[in-house]
């Protein structure tokens, strides 16, 4: 009886999500992740700096598809109509990131928190250039450098919390790197 009727006035206690990613994320940032977690205090936090690591990396690639979209006419002609989705997409997981910089500030040290405020602002101050329009408001190897300094603060940031993560990530990344690259030249050797 009492689960008609909050269903008669829809409405249901706690959040409502449209799709499993929410649903995924609103489970990330509630205490049912700590609850979950709750006897294994070490795992958590690993976790969860692995995941704000994988997350400064998705704002990345989110800004490097920006940026390629921008710096490309052809690109801008396939994709333009699709560029404030691209802009929303980073502007969704750079939210992220600082969600859980601030969830994590207490756990990883004055340094580590200093580093992640610093990758934060270089995402923003990048995201901000690239959401304006399509088009860059400098030249295509200025916003490469940007792209490269701001790929080697999430490298340092990686590796400062997170070193033996990065080291078995950076492993994967290789080998599925090299075997692409040994595969193409087979292609056209």
């Amino acid at each position: 009886m009492h689960l008609k009727s909050p269903r008669t006035i829809d409405r249901y206690p706690g959040s409502t999500f449209k799709n499993p990613d929410e649903l995924g994320r609103q489970i990330a940032y509630t205490v049912i992740l700590d609850l979950l977690a709750a006897d294994k205090p070490n795992a958590h936090l690993a976790a969860l700096v692995d995941s704000l690591i994988e997350m400064a990396a998705m704002v990345f690639v989110d800004l490097m598809r920006l940026a390629c979209v921008a710096g490309s006419e052809a690109a801008r002609i396939t994709n333009g109509s699709r560029y404030p989705e691209f802009v929303d997409m980073a502007d969704l997981h750079l939210g992220e990131f600082k969600t859980h910089v601030n969830r994590l500030t207490a756990h990883i040290g004055s340094d580590a928190v200093q580093k992640c405020l610093l990758v934060e602002r270089h995402l923003a101050y990048l995201l901000l250039r690239l959401k304006r329009e399509p088009k860059l408001d400098r030249s295509w190897r200025e916003i490469v450098d940007v792209l490269a300094n701001l790929a080697a603060r999430i490298r340092e940031l990686a590796e400062y919390v997170r070193r033996d993560h990065y080291t078995k990530q950076f492993k994967v990344i290789a080998t599925l790197a090299d075997s692409a690259i040994v595969g193409h030249g087979r292609l056209y050797a």
